[in-house]
């Protein structure tokens, strides 16, 4: 599980990196705010929701809570005698890890929305 989130955390900027000017750069003056967390990357969809991540968040929160619930259920149901340990991870818990990292590093290597820009040979918009 830390290898999947690890290879995450890794191949995530470097997809990003390969969109140079697509991606989106906040300047010295912005401030990190909690939205940066489910908006997009790109220029064309930095001021909307990524879906990407917002299904990696609410996946992620998901797995958390039935893992905690397996530690509880083992808490709930021990003895003082008892020596704990953590529940193991079914196969089944990674899986649905690592299929979600890999869509989430797979969505972000897709060009995302619209950008300012008009389409090749669409007229520009006078404002």
């Amino acid at each position: 599980m830390l290898g999947l989130s690890s290879a995450t955390a890794v191949a995530a900027p470097i997809v990003l990196g390969t969109k140079g000017a697509n991606l989106s750069v906040k300047g010295p003056a912005d401030l990190p705010a909690w939205r940066d967390i489910f908006f997009g990357d790109d220029t064309g969809n930095d001021d909307r929701l990524d879906f990407s991540k917002v299904q990696q968040f609410f996946l992620t929160v998901v797995l958390i809570a039935v893992y905690a619930g397996a530690i509880f259920y083992l808490l709930s149901t021990s003895t003082p005698t008892t020596a704990l340990a953590f529940p193991p991870l079914d196969s089944g818990f990674i899986g649905i890890m690592a299929v979600s990292q890999t869509a989430y590093i797979a969505y972000k290597a897709l060009p995302q929305g619209q950008t300012d820009q008009p389409a090749q040979g669409a007229p520009a918009a006078d404002g």
